[in-house]
């Protein structure tokens, strides 16, 4: 929630937001348009991917990533809401469950262990 002062603030506001979204679903269908005419496989997610834009490339490729490595790197329950939400809301369409970036080094293996649990059901 965004507090502002006035109606012409409020209004801006919502203008922005709708501006965003508008660009956000131009952008995906550029891009799954585009991934469709050269052939492209996959297209990987960087980790601030809405899950609009997964959905809108799910219609013409598969996707993969989006998960923050540095929440798989802190673990717990909100590496486990994230997981589910992302499985959630991608895993009808064609998806590769990955990171959105590399593992981090000091990534604890048992976060990692937890995410496979997560995604392959064993949980």
């Amino acid at each position: 929630m965004i507090n502002v002062e006035t109606l012409e603030a409020a209004e801006f506001v919502k203008v922005a937001g709708m501006i965003y979204r508008d660009v956000n679903i131009a952008l995906a269908n550029e891009l799954a348009g585009y991934a469709e005419r050269a052939g492209v496989d996959c297209v990987a997610l960087d980790v601030q991917a809405s899950a609009e834009l997964g959905r809108r490339l799910q219609t013409r490729t598969t996707i993969q990533g989006a998960l923050d490595p540095l929440l798989l790197r802190a673990g717990g329950d909100a590496l486990d809401r994230r997981v589910l939400t992302m499985l959630e809301q991608w895993g009808q369409g064609p998806y590769v469950f990955n990171l959105g970036h590399g593992i981090l080094p000091d990534t604890p293996p048992e976060h990692v262990a937890r995410v496979v649990e997560l995604v392959t059901g064993k949980a």
